[in-house]
């Protein structure tokens, strides 16, 4: 498995390659992502949400919990904003007003990807972030995985951020992931670079696997033993990810 952490691929994913440009690369198309998920015709707004959306799961509410402000996040703030500048005049000037439809649906695989790269490396993260500062503790690690994904629904919506029928990409990963990175690094023995590319995997599977399926069968299994019933919707894993 060591020999993993030396393949290109593996480095590329885990934003460790020694390219700068590759880490920008999947950071521009994140924000793309993110960004093409704002709703929003105010510009103020639009900066804002986005802001917050993609990063402050990862780079605000997560360190915030742990006592860390100024994160990384905010140390690098001048050039994330201009990141996300860039992605909103590239989406709403750009492709919204130059690029045919047609053309630029073949953007539609590299954003997915370059989303699922930042997420996937965020709840490794953060599992890694939340035992460092807690190693006493046995649950917050997986409770940080999951705010590094999705502590921008809470910053949104409160606890009410909690309340859904169902789980889209983004809040399979923030509750499998913790235990997914757990168990590849205490069981499987493989690098922490090696476990959040699985992670990377998991994020994007989730787009095309019908989770929320197997869940619901699982529980009427469950149910039906136990003499109840369960009336859990069935439906696709993804809904809209930029939220």
């Amino acid at each position: 498995m060591s020999a993993l952490d030396s393949n290109p691929v593996v480095q590329v994913l885990g934003l460790e390659h020694e390219n700068p440009y590759v880490r920008e690369t999947f950071l521009f198309f994140y924000a793309v992502a993110i960004v093409q998920g704002v709703k929003s015709k105010n510009a103020v707004h639009t900066v804002a949400l986005s802001l917050s959306r993609a990063f402050g799961s990862y780079g605000f509410l997560l360190p915030l919990v742990l006592g860390g402000l100024p994160s990384k996040t905010y140390q690098s703030f001048d050039s994330y904003l201009l990141t996300l500048v860039g992605a909103i005049f590239f989406v709403q000037v750009v492709l919204d007003r130059f690029v045919p439809a047609n053309i630029s649906d073949y953007l539609a695989k590299p954003v997915d990807i370059a989303y699922a790269v930042v997420k996937g490396n965020a709840c490794g993260h953060g599992f890694v972030m939340v035992a460092a500062a807690l190693p006493d503790s046995l649950a917050a690690p997986f409770a940080g995985a999951y705010l590094a994904v999705n502590g921008h629904r809470i910053l949104e919506k409160g606890v009410s951020a909690f309340a859904v029928s169902s789980y889209d990409g983004d809040s399979l990963l923030g509750i499998v992931g913790g235990a997914l990175y757990f168990a590849l690094i205490e069981y499987v023995r493989v690098s922490s670079l090696v476990a959040r590319v699985v992670l990377i995997l998991f994020r994007l599977s989730a787009d095309y696997v019908d989770y929320n399926g197997l869940i619901a069968t699982v529980t009427d299994a469950v149910g039906s033993v136990g003499g109840g019933s369960s009336g859990s919707k069935r439906g696709r894993s993804r809904t809209p990810k930029r939220k």
